[in-house]
């Protein structure tokens, strides 16, 4: 008991590791470096990539007042801004490809006569779907706008006929109103929808990272040394992430307190928003200490994060929806954390959530912690567990032996 007590102190250890990081510096300089640079770095990157306005060029050969007023209409749209484009159409469609548009619209020479004929006319619509955001916000914009100037011309024609009023002339024409209520759509804020729950993967990538990049550097120093394996139990990672913890309060402190209200960023309530952290922050522990386990420098953590990271964001549901994908990844989405976190994220950030619908959230994070912290305890003790199996194993074997 007293070897335990001495060799597995959740105090001793935290001030072990105190030292260790002070010492050392590098594991310091990292710590205090990755929760403050590495959102910056996001932030800077994402602020400007609001999707609105999207450019659009416009070749009007027509040149007439149907075809000014159909120009105004995009423009004044607040997905797509008209820019006219004297040249040829080939020229429009290279700056497309180049994306220096985000669409080209070929309005044809006799556009006007063909409406004032009341024949149909044509108007060629060109868009690139590589980004899907910026091809569904130009595209929807267009498609309103023609179909606004679309509904005026066809009620000034219906006016026409006898016995007609506007009044009649519009119901005529368009007998069912849709009144929109938009309550969340991305496509007009994407940063403020992404970067967000971005910041809940950095965290959690940084809990992963701390752990085991500490741990790689203690076994870096154990070879060096040529000291014998020391095995750290599961209650001296607890106290090793309590230390980490200092560092990754700070780091949430600096983003939702410092760099969300600048940036503008949502943050919801805070009253919400902090306990939940808390809540993915520890459920992440445990899964962080199995990744720890098989380190043996301090480069293994930065590596397995490249394997990690697009999957853990892909299949956080935020941005792709887990129905989409194979019954496997699916399976897979919901033994990770950032599943329940980015879900939750999104009612706290977006919806004004309350306690009660949260509840759920904080439930699978639990059951997460448990099965993780029993994997964590599995891995750190196989070895004993196999000697035992061993163990047993060979005592029932030499039991069958003598019977």
């Amino acid at each position: 008991m007293k070897n335990f007590i001495k060799n597995h102190n959740p105090i001793l250890n935290f001030i072990d590791e105190a030292k260790f990081c002070a010492k050392a510096k590098f594991p310091l300089v990292f710590l205090l470096a990755v929760p403050l640079i590495y959102p910056l770095f996001i932030s800077l990157t994402y602020k400007n990539e609001q999707v609105i306005e999207r450019n659009v060029a416009i070749i009007d050969l027509d040149n007439s007042p149907i075809s000014r007023q159909l120009i105004l209409n995009i423009d004044s749209h607040q997905n797509t801004r008209a820019i006219k484009y004297e040249a040829k159409l080939d020229d429009a469609l290279h700056k497309l490809i180049t994306k220096e548009f985000d669409a080209v619209i070929w309005l044809p020479p006799d556009l006007s006569q063909r409406v004032k004929r009341r024949e149909l006319a044509d108007i060629q619509v060109y868009a690139s779907s590589s980004n899907m955001l910026t091809y569904a916000t130009s595209l929807l914009g267009i498609q309103i706008a023609t179909l606004q100037s679309s509904s005026l011309i066809a009620a000034d024609h219906a006016q026409l006929l006898p016995n007609t009023s506007p009044r009649a002339a519009k119901v005529t024409l368009d007998p069912i109103h849709i009144s929109e209520h938009v309550l969340s759509n991305p496509s007009y804020s994407y940063s403020s929808f992404l970067v967000p729950v971005l910041f809940f993967l950095v965290f959690q990538q940084f809990t992963w990272i701390a752990i085991g990049f500490i741990m790689g550097f203690r076994r870096e120093h154990e070879i060096i040394a040529q000291k014998a394996r020391k095995t750290y139990w599961f209650i001296d990672y607890i106290a090793f992430f309590l230390f980490d913890l200092l560092f990754i309060i700070i780091g949430l402190a600096f983003v939702f307190g410092v760099l969300s209200p600048l940036f503008g960023w949502p943050t919801g309530n805070y009253r919400l928003l902090f306990p939940f952290l808390a809540a993915f922050l520890l459920a992440q522990f445990p899964l962080g200490v199995c990744f720890a386990e098989f380190y043996r420098d301090r480069y293994a953590p930065f590596q397995t994060l490249l394997f990690l990271a697009i999957p853990c964001f892909m299949l956080s549901g935020h941005v792709w929806p887990i129905q989409a994908l194979p019954p496997l990844l699916q399976d897979a989405a919901h033994a990770l954390a950032i599943y329940p976190a980015a879900s939750a994220a999104e009612l706290i950030l977006y919806k004004k959530a309350t306690l009660a619908e949260l509840m759920p959230y904080y439930k699978a994070l639990a059951e997460l912690f448990v099965y993780y912290s029993l994997a964590a305890i599995a891995i750190i003790h196989r070895y004993d567990f196999l000697k035992l199996f061993r163990r047993v194993w060979a005592k029932n074997d030499g039991a069958q032996n003598q019977i």
